[in-house]
């Protein structure tokens, strides 16, 4: 397997300062997820399509590939003007991509806008955004109607997808942590040019096994989200140092190399959300000494 770094750790960084700490510390890719403190890419200069070939030969240079372009874009709230907004983002992304020669973005199933798990509580960016929806456009929704959307727009970047060389990955995340749940979208979507992005810790907190988790999408997977956490409840998490949390991270890294995985894993690091936690500079290498550590046990 080989080791990339997510910008979401180092969010103010430029991208000179990204390589400078990826070839630091040995990681050979990195995933865009944030850069300039700014979540949507599109907004930035240099996400610019005149300016991404430059992006892409300083990367390049310095020996790294872009791994992944995580987009926001989820599919979950089957609002007509919501989905065309999604699918355009989705698509987006997708340019950018290809124009840094990256072969995945991300894409969220994202929250359900109701609540149809029965749990009494979500995560608060969760709660924010289903009550910052319009009453009269969630009244009646069913998890099948919200279901079907998935597929649809699943269906739809992934055959869009394919003129720009690049496929979406949906993220095992959110109400979407289910590997069965997520195969049965994947292959329900109408496109074979679909994948799945693994995170093992949101799994993991949901109270899921890591290896049913796996075993039902692993021919899927094309990327890899890892990480430690502590306080780990459906509804929570806090970032920590590997060692430090919660998170079975042995048998995640167990389960990748017994599989023979060699596409990503990447560190996601979420400095952003928690500015208290460590800074990039000291989880970076840290996540790399440990994980190295597990792969020789």
């Amino acid at each position: 397997m080989k080791f990339s770094l997510s910008t979401l750790g180092c969010p103010d960084y430029s991208f000179e300062q990204i390589i400078e700490l990826a070839k630091k510390v040995g990681y050979t890719g990195v995933e865009m997820r944030i850069y300039r403190m700014t979540e949507d890419l599109r907004t930035l200069d240099e996400f610019r399509p005149e300016r991404l070939g430059a992006v892409r030969r300083l990367f390049h240079q310095a020996g790294l590939e872009i791994t992944c372009v995580s987009s926001s874009a989820r599919f979950a709230y089957p609002d007509p003007e919501n989905l065309k907004e999604q699918l355009q983002l989705a698509e987006d992304y997708m340019k950018i991509a290809s124009e840094l020669e990256c072969p995945y973005i991300r894409v969220f199933g994202g929250p359900y806008p109701v609540n149809f798990t029965g749990r009494p509580q979500s995560e608060p960016f969760i709660e924010a955004y289903r009550q910052s929806l319009p009453p009269e456009k969630v009244r009646g929704l069913t998890r099948e109607a919200c279901d079907e959307a998935v597929m649809e727009c699943l269906g739809k970047t992934g055959e869009a997808g394919r003129q720009y060389g690049v496929m979406p990955l949906m993220e095992t995340h959110d109400d979407f942590c289910s590997g069965a749940v997520v195969r049965r979208l994947i292959e329900g979507c109408g496109s074979d040019n679909v994948g799945i992005l693994w995170d093992c810790l949101h799994p993991f907190r949901y109270g899921l096994d890591l290896r049913e988790t796996y075993e039902a999408v692993r021919d899927k997977i094309h990327h890899v989200h890892m990480k430690d956490a502590g306080d780990l409840t459906p509804w929570g998490f806090t970032p920590a140092l590997v060692g430090d949390g919660e998170m079975d991270l042995q048998t995640a890294v167990d389960i990748l190399r017994e599989n023979d995985y060699w596409e990503y894993v990447c560190f996601e690091w979420e400095k952003l959300w928690h500015p208290q936690i460590a800074e990039a500079e000291i989880a970076c290498p840290q996540f790399m000494e440990s994980v190295l550590k597990m792969l020789e046990k």
